[in-house]
């Protein structure tokens, strides 16, 4: 699956799902969802410097828009109306985004919100990131069972 047709796939996810097309056109700048419609619809141009102005004020990670994330969302729902190829849809499903293995973190019932928070914040952080996180927790982990 190719960059722009993950990009297409996580700003329907962003919009649609996680935020609102109003809330992204205004992080974004604009004042109407025009431009936000076209491209959760599979019109108008998203580039590069798209993808990257919407991972800044959204907070994601750099590179996040072009990966699809199984893990978040599934693909096939998402994909109803793109020109995406059932094999792409199907791979994709079955192959973790850049740096996440799909499954992997996962929220069960009586998950608190805290936990909830710091899974998210895994998912979304570059494997540089999350493996940072990782030290942390390991470290507090360790000196919560030293006393």
């Amino acid at each position: 699956m190719d960059a722009n047709t993950c990009r297409r796939l996580n700003i329907r996810y962003l919009a649609d799902h996680k935020y609102s097309r109003n809330f992204v056109a205004e992080k974004l700048g604009y004042i109407g969802t025009n431009y936000i419609n076209q491209l959760c619809g599979g019109f108008g141009s998203f580039g590069s410097r798209t993808a990257r102005k919407i991972e800044t004020v959204i907070g994601l990670p750099k590179g996040w828009m072009d990966a699809p994330h199984p893990d978040l969302y599934s693909i096939r729902d998402l994909a109803e109306g793109l020109d995406i190829a059932e094999e792409e849809i199907t791979g994709a499903q079955e192959t973790p985004g850049v740096g996440e293995s799909k499954g992997k973190y996962t929220i069960t019932p009586g998950t608190s919100p805290e936990e909830e928070e710091l899974l998210q914040t895994l998912r979304e952080a570059s494997p540089e990131e999350r493996e940072y996180l990782m030290q942390i927790f390991r470290i507090a982990a360790q000196r919560g069972k030293t006393g």
